[in-house]
């Protein structure tokens, strides 16, 4: 029997539109689909039928570092109005001194996807909390791949 080894929540690797940033937070896809029932009115069994689907949209949180962070604010800045869509994929990987180890040999691809709402730039001189970059991305569709 095979035994299961279930990763831990680490760094994420993304690439969004061709430029790769390590990302803390990954909200993680969810895809649902409407249902609805109806009784075929011969067995009296109530059957589901599905609808639409939708997939929330994800998003990526990482702390803010205003230097190391400065190409990614630019890129994210560039494709905020960009009417094609997005292709972005999400590796999770475990730094190591070598550099980033790929955990697992798939990714997740997110197709369609547009920039929704952007956050960071935060600032509190009462907090002792890290300043964050938020983004938020619609997606049409995504492959485990």
């Amino acid at each position: 029997m095979a035994r299961l080894k279930p990763i831990t929540q680490h760094d994420y690797l993304v690439t969004i539109a061709d430029f790769a940033g390590y990302w803390s937070t990954f909200s993680g896809v969810e895809d649902e689909s409407e249902t609805d029932t109806y009784s075929d009115g011969i067995t009296k069994t109530l059957r589901t039928v599905l609808g639409p689907k939708q997939i929330q949209p994800v998003t990526l949180e990482k702390p803010f570092d205003p230097e190391e962070d400065a190409a990614l604010v630019e890129q994210i800045n560039a494709l905020r109005y960009q009417t094609q869509d997005i292709t972005v994929t999400v590796e999770p990987v475990r730094r190591t001194p070598q550099g980033p180890e790929r955990i697992g040999q798939k990714s997740i691809t997110l197709y369609g996807c547009q920039i929704v709402r952007f956050m960071g730039f935060e600032v509190d001189t009462a907090s002792s909390d890290t300043s964050l970059l938020e983004l938020e991305l619609s997606v049409d569709d995504w492959a485990y791949n």
